[in-house]
């Protein structure tokens, strides 16, 4: 049997599908439940258990909480959605700038290396 991507879960699936309508479509505000693990198997054709690991996953990342004989409740709005997506481009930009920096570093390591290697023993800094 093919190992599955992670990504094919329909428990993931399901998760992206519940993140995109919380964080994106506003579909559920911040404070509001989260339908039934079995409202939510119904409504989207899979089984209970996948439903109940799809609002663990979001749980897991602090999107929903879950109150024992409550349910699962949103934890941010649309707009705090968004602002986590814009801190994430941003936070991604910052990754590929300290990148450049590094071989920019490294660069300037390496002339420095060579500069030294030109120069007569007893003239090196030490």
């Amino acid at each position: 049997m093919a190992k599955r991507d992670d990504e094919q879960l329909p428990s993931r699936r399901l998760a992206a599908l519940l993140r995109t309508e919380i964080e994106e479509a506003g579909r559920y505000a911040a404070g509001e439940r989260l339908p039934s693990y079995r409202q939510l198997a119904a409504e989207h054709g899979v089984a209970v258990n996948t439903a109940s690991a799809a609002v663990q996953l979001l749980a897991n990342e602090g999107l929903v909480e879950i109150r024992a004989a409550s349910g699962a409740y949103v934890r941010l709005s649309a707009s705090d959605g968004a602002e986590r997506a814009d801190l994430r481009t941003e936070l991604v930009k910052l990754q590929e700038r300290l990148g450049e920096a590094r071989a920019e570093l490294d660069t300037a390591e390496q002339i420095a290396r060579d500069l030294l290697k030109r120069l007569p023993p007893d003239e090196a800094p030490h």
